[in-house]
């Protein structure tokens, strides 16, 4: 077997140009001074490429977190496990630039959710929060507002135009 390393308690340090460009510390901690790539700047050949976090909470389970880009299909997948399970993508840039998938792999539009239970939450924080969402046109006036205000019951809100429309449950 071979090893490259130090013999007694000292950093490992790789240089170039007489600088110091990784060091591995005696905790194995490692510093990288510059930028870390992954994978070939070019190639001819579709290539994918993998940043893997690995944790361990003292037995064989091991839980992982995989940042995985797809060079042929153009994404970007945040894949996790646990407990020794089979890797799930978690979330997904898509092929198309901006669009983010939280459970399914081909993002169509600028926010994909796909689930058994696909329920988005928003939850405000705080003694008097409110939460609520807002949707703009391109020229960025307020056109409408959908809320759930604190303190008035089961009260949903819907707000347009300037005006209001109030909507009462329970």
């Amino acid at each position: 077997v071979g090893a490259i390393g130090t013999a007694t308690s000292h950093s490992l340090l790789i240089t170039t140009a007489d600088a110091t460009a990784i060091e591995i510390d005696t905790s194995q901690n490692s510093t990288f001074a510059g930028n870390v790539v992954i994978g070939k700047q070019t190639t001819t050949a579709d290539q994918v490429s993998k940043l893997e976090f690995r944790g361990s909470n003292g037995s064989n389970a091991v839980q992982q977190l995989v940042i995985e880009n797809d060079g042929e299909l153009g994404r970007v997948e945040f894949q996790m496990s646990r407990a020794n399970s089979a890797l799930q993508n978690v979330m997904t840039f898509g092929a198309t630039l901006g669009n983010v998938g939280i459970g399914i792999d081909t993002p169509s539009t600028l926010l994909h959710l796909l689930g058994a239970d696909a329920t988005v939450q928003i939850q405000g924080s705080g003694t008097s929060s409110n939460a609520g969402v807002d949707f703009f046109p391109r020229d960025g006036s307020n056109v409408a507002h959908l809320q759930s205000i604190k303190g008035v019951g089961s009260n949903l809100t819907f707000n347009w135009n300037d005006g209001n429309v109030q909507s009462t449950t329970g």
